[in-house]
């Protein structure tokens, strides 16, 4: 029997570690996007609160 690339490897390995990537990379996806909303509406909070001060004013 040939020993070569192909045969020494480990499909059911690589198809977990795949799995494990795409997993991670999804949850770190939607992290950024909730990061990035939750800045979005401080920003905007700040902003609004700084309007209210100048018609106080």
């Amino acid at each position: 029997m040939e020993s070569n690339a192909v045969s020494n490897t480990n499909w059911k390995e690589i198809g977990i570690t795949a799995g494990i990537v795409l997993v991670v990379g999804f949850v770190a996806t939607l992290g950024a996007i909730y990061a990035a909303k939750g800045i979005d509406k401080a920003l905007a909070k700040k902003a609004s609160s700084k309007e209210n001060d100048s018609k106080k004013a």
